[in-house]
This record gives C-alpha cells, sequence and structure tokens, in this order.
C-alpha cells in the first residue's frame, strides 16, 4: 500500500519518501508528495493537509464509519493539446 501526501506533512510527521505511515488500522509507504491538487485552493493544506491512498485500501483503514464525511473525485489528465473547454 502506497500514500502520496501533503509535503507540510513531511516537517509534521517526520516522515520522507520510504517512511510508513498509519491510517486508521492500515500502514501506507510514502511513495511521494502532492505538488498540486487541480482546482484546490493552497488554504486548505494549512486547514487539511491531504493524504491520497487506493480507494481500495479505504476500507482496510477502518475510518470510514456512520456520521464520516467522505468526498470522491475523479480527475482526468488530458493531452496538452486538448481543448477541453470544446469538448
Amino acid at each position: 500500500r502506497i500514500a502520496i501526501i501533503d509535503p507540510t506533512l513531511k516537517l509534521e510527521l517526520g516522515v520522507d519518501l520510504g517512511s510508513t505511515i498509519r491510517l486508521g488500522e492500515a500502514n501506507f509507504e510514502v511513495a511521494g508528495f502532492i505538488e498540486r491538487i487541480p482546482g484546490d485552493s493552497p488554504l486548505w493544506e494549512a486547514i487539511a493537509p491531504r493524504i491520497f491512498i487506493g480507494a481500495k485500501f479505504v476500507e482496510e483503514t477502518k475510518l470510514v464509519q456512520l456520521g464520516s464525511r467522505v468526498t470522491y473525485k475523479t480527475l482526468f489528465k488530458l493531452p496538452n493539446e486538448s481543448d477541453a473547454h470544446h469538448r
């Protein structure tokens, strides 16, 4: 299991690439740091640093329970020459 984490967590948790972090009941290897999230405000880094894991591992964390607030988004990367505004 791997995780891509907000770079603010690198200092806050004292982790680096290859370090292990625990999310709920599951361990994840830090595989990278988020550079930017399309459409996201940098303000969120301070309020709620992000951690991305594969959807198939969410249940293993046991963090999603009755009353949890969960948001799922799907982002697509288009080739640079694509004109997404006209599709």
